[in-house]
């Protein structure tokens, strides 16, 4: 008597995707839960400096002040390019970092998906770029560390792309890791050890 046996197919959704779902639902809750703060809290002495700093009548004046700080430039002139868009006001102040702090959720999903195509990776980093206590601190805070982070992602995503054999991706790396340095000097620290790494392994394609 011969039985055959055909797979069992459960109609209930795997434990993997649920964690995608749930993954990707509290990512979404962490970004409209932070948007919401933008206007809880007044400027503080920082974000002040950050509009004294940015918000000039033009770009000449920026580096004028600039002379007297100690922050690399890139961060200012960016935030005042936005200024002379959208106005020079707190919000545009702070969703200039907001809008940094979403776009550094989704360069370092598009790294994990780049390097190993698993969905469930691209929602773990998606939600721990946004639900993290400090990124969601800096997400609507007048200062440069949202576009410092987005920087360093999109570099480490173009650096990813290098070690897989693309060499297209020589010059977008070394543009990125250039505006990280422009941005910040921890920024700075992390291009010169990356280069030194590079060196000492003989990795010259970038």
């Amino acid at each position: 008597m011969n039985f055959t046996t055909e797979p069992i197919r459960s109609h209930v959704p795997s434990f993997r995707r649920w964690a995608i779902w749930v993954g990707g639902l509290l990512a979404l809750f962490f970004a409209f839960k932070t948007l919401t703060t933008i206007h809880l809290t007044s400027l503080w002495q920082d974000e002040l400096r950050s509009v004294e700093k940015s918000f000039q009548n033009s770009l000449l004046l920026i580096f004028h002040v600039l002379r007297q700080d100690v922050h690399p430039p890139f961060y200012y002139v960016a935030l005042w390019m936005t200024g002379q868009v959208f106005g020079k006001s707190a919000i545009v102040l702070r969703g200039f970092s907001f809008l940094f702090y979403i776009l550094t959720a989704i360069s370092l999903a598009f790294a994990c998906w780049t390097w190993g195509r698993s969905r469930l990776a691209v929602a773990i980093a998606a939600l721990l770029a946004v639900a993290l206590p400090f990124t969601i601190r800096y997400a609507v805070e007048g200062k440069g560390y949202t576009l410092l982070t987005f920087t360093i992602c999109l570099a480490i995503l173009h650096r990813l792309r290098l070690l897989r054999g693309q060499s297209s991706a020589a010059i977008p790396c070394m543009l990125c890791w250039s505006a990280a340095a422009l941005t910040h000097y921890y920024g700075m620290g992390l291009l010169l050890i990356q280069s030194l790494f590079d060196w000492h392994r003989g990795f010259r394609s970038w």
